[in-house]
């Protein structure tokens, strides 16, 4: 008769604590508010995603009389800002040094986006996720994701 062999223990810890900052919709929904709490000081209407560091939408609001194309630029700011860990306008400045062809190459795919209004959120050193938005100039659009991050987390990574 084979020796049985002893049950591997199975860890319940979360391997990355601070996913869990997202574990409620509640902050996803604070960086929403925050975001339009900016936009309307500024005089702008904007969509804003916010998306955990998979890309995955956690929270999204579309002001009134937008047109609905922006929602999906909100969102893939989102997640390019996520994906690269960096603001878009990042992106897209450091895009300058490359070819035409690494240029048309990034940007034909699908959800990358190398226009100004994404930003990464970290806690802790840590990429938790990224809000994305669209609506406004590229510099209003980023300043309204940076107001927000600043209003609701403590470390934010800022483009200039």
């Amino acid at each position: 008769m084979p020796r049985s062999l002893p049950k591997p223990k199975v860890s319940t810890a979360v391997s990355n604590p601070f996913a869990e900052v997202f574990s409620s919709a509640a902050l996803a929904h604070s960086i929403v508010a925050a975001v339009v709490h900016e936009a309307q000081k500024r005089s702008v209407r904007v969509c804003v995603a916010v998306v955990d560091s998979g890309g995955h939408l956690l929270a999204f609001l579309r002001m009134d009389g937008l047109p609905f194309h922006l929602i999906s630029i909100a969102q893939d700011k989102a997640v390019t800002s996520a994906s690269f860990g960096v603001p878009t306008s990042e992106l897209a400045f450091g895009m300058a040094r490359h070819s035409k062809a690494v240029v048309d190459f990034f940007r034909a795919r699908e959800h990358l986006v190398l226009l100004g209004g994404g930003v990464p959120l970290r806690v802790g050193g840590q990429l938790i996720g990224a809000i994305g938005v669209s609506g406004s100039s590229e510099a209003e659009d980023e300043a309204c994701a940076l107001a927000a991050a600043k209003a609701c987390l403590d470390e934010v990574i800022d483009s200039k």
